[in-house]
């Protein structure tokens, strides 16, 4: 983290929005690992607090995308990336407020953060970390 991004300045900013406690954040921890619990700052006035999704967290996302499609005829890209970040937010609460109030891209910025620490790499993330020994 660098130190625009200080882990104090967040603990700080935090503080000042009546987020996590550094308890909350070792609670965390301790469910969903000591690398399991990620931060994204949009501004000291907008920060997300999240984990990966696991293997059983995703199956449910893709049943409950299922049940949409048969219900609705489709699901959309908005509704998945949505669900994602319903079953990873650890901090703040997302309400139906948030939903449509929140600015049009922190949908899916969280998303493309949350997989990407879930492990879903594009081809060449994969490659790029595949060596031979």
């Amino acid at each position: 983290v660098d130190d625009a991004l200080s882990r104090s300045r967040i603990m700080d900013a935090l503080a000042k929005l009546g987020g996590p406690t550094e308890r909350q954040i070792a609670a965390w921890k301790n469910a969903h690992g000591d690398d399991g619990v990620h931060f994204f700052v949009f501004s000291e006035k907008e920060i997300y607090i999240f984990t990966h999704l696991t293997r059983s967290q995703w199956s449910k996302v893709k049943e409950v995308m299922e049940a949409m499609s048969q219900k609705k005829g489709n699901a959309t890209e908005a509704d998945l990336q949505e669900k994602v970040v319903q079953h990873a937010m650890l901090w703040p609460t997302l309400d139906v407020n948030w939903k449509y109030e929140s600015r049009a891209g922190v949908l899916e910025a969280l998303y493309t953060s949350i997989m990407a620490t879930s492990y879903f790499l594009t081809p060449q993330q994969v490659m790029a970390l595949t060596g031979e020994l």
